[in-house]
């Protein structure tokens, strides 16, 4: 079940090659995936639902509920991000919008705070 699902799994802003970082940085996480028919099949649902997203990947890795692949998409998140990912204001001020939708005005600051970490690549509009 190799078809390249650890391409697909989670890009969640990750090197060039995804693979090849997920093999060598998050190894126990990658054998234990690969090995798994289910966290296989979760990984390519989420490459068809999101494409080249990596935040929808990590989002749809968490969702899907399947603790290898979440462990996985966290490792990869961690370890495999690269220093040139650019902030896209317009994307990351929806998406914060969307996260603190239901934050009152007594709880925006410990949802601004929740955002920023599940969102480090948000960091241009931290002024939010």
């Amino acid at each position: 079940m190799r078809i390249l699902f650890v391409v697909v799994l989670v890009a969640v802003v990750l090197a060039q090659d995804p693979e090849d970082c997920l093999k060598v940085k998050c190894k126990t996480e990658y054998d234990t995936c690969k090995g798994n028919f289910v966290c296989a099949t979760k990984g390519l649902q989420c490459q068809n639902k999101c494409g080249p997203d990596e935040v929808c990947q990590y989002d749809c890795a968490v969702a899907s509920g399947n603790e290898k692949l979440i462990a996985l998409s966290a490792c990869g998140k961690e370890k495999c991000k690269t220093t040139e990912t650019l902030c896209e204001s317009g994307y990351c001020t929806n998406e914060f919008f969307r996260f603190c939708e239901n934050a009152s005005w007594q709880t925006i600051g410990i949802c601004r705070d929740e955002f920023f970490t599940m969102y480090p690549q948000c960091g241009c509009v931290e002024k939010l």
